[in-house]
């Protein structure tokens, strides 16, 4: 089995810059007995092995299970909010912008930049079952333990939570 050190395209960048210094270092050039040497090795070091971690998993059918997950939870916040009349003390300019999120084009414009949508975190597995778990207690709840935000204490949904703080769970 090869061992890959670096992908194909970090590879060729490698070599791209990995060139001048050779000659350099067969040249004798000042530049390689400086701090500014070992800072751009470094930085060649990163650009191997620094990926980007924060893209998530690509799942387009949890994508499309989530989004509907999210639409359904704003649905019933804004459900209850108007059965309880939990919007009613607001100003109205607060009172419009909650209706307004809370619609679905909206709600799931603000989903799609969470962890839990992009699958960030320690385990997508553990991420899509904290999720369902959270959603079928959220939709048995009634509008009043909603509205006195019971489902901070229920264990998935206070994980979750953490998942979309980008906190480790352990």
């Amino acid at each position: 089995m090869k061992f890959s050190f670096a992908s194909k395209s970090s590879r060729s960048y490698l070599i791209f810059f990995a060139r001048p210094i050779v000659l350099l270092a067969k040249s004798g050039h000042r530049m390689l007995r400086t701090p500014y040497m070992i800072l751009l090795i470094l930085f060649f070091l990163c650009q191997i092995d620094c990926k980007d971690r924060s893209k998530g998993v690509d799942d387009p059918f949890w994508r499309e299970e989530s989004l509907k997950i999210a639409g359904e939870i704003c649905k019933k916040i804004a459900n209850c909010g108007k059965e309880t009349g939990a919007f009613i003390g607001l100003e109205l300019s607060h009172t419009q912008l909650a209706e307004n999120r809370l619609q679905e084009a909206s709600c799931h414009e603000h989903h799609r930049n969470t962890n839990v949508y992009k699958l960030i975190g320690d385990n997508p597995d553990q991420i899509r079952s904290l999720t369902r778990d959270c959603y079928k207690e959220i939709i048995e709840m009634g509008c009043s333990d909603l509205v006195d935000k019971k489902y901070k204490k229920i264990v998935a949904c206070e994980l979750m939570g953490r998942i979309q703080r980008g906190e480790s769970l352990e």
